[in-house]
């Protein structure tokens, strides 16, 4: 099963929601175990909306970079495919010629 960075995310944003119901419901326990791992689950849950964070600015530089490249040089991944297509055709004539 091949899953997509948008699924990805949006399992990550459900598993976050799920972890903020589940502190919202044990609020009122007073059992020292309840607490703890409500600590515990807090912290993970503020880790994870920082890594998340992190990786989301990262993710939108990146984009804004590409699209930066292929507006100052659009000839450039035109040229690539290029390129690779004719290695592609090269290869499978080569493998399809005749033998003498």
């Amino acid at each position: 099963m091949h899953i997509t960075l948008g699924k990805e995310i949006q399992l990550a944003k459900d598993i976050a929601e799920s972890a903020r119901e589940l502190l919202a419901a044990t609020t009122d326990s007073a059992e020292e175990k309840v607490r703890r791992a409500r600590a515990r689950l807090g912290v993970a849950v503020e880790s994870s909306r920082e890594v998340f964070d992190r990786i989301s600015d990262r993710a939108t530089t990146a984009a804004r970079v590409a699209g930066g490249q292929l507006r100052d040089h659009p000839y450039v991944p035109v040229m690539v495919a290029l390129g690779l297509g004719a290695l592609l055709a090269i290869v499978l004539l080569k493998g399809n010629s005749p033998k003498r």
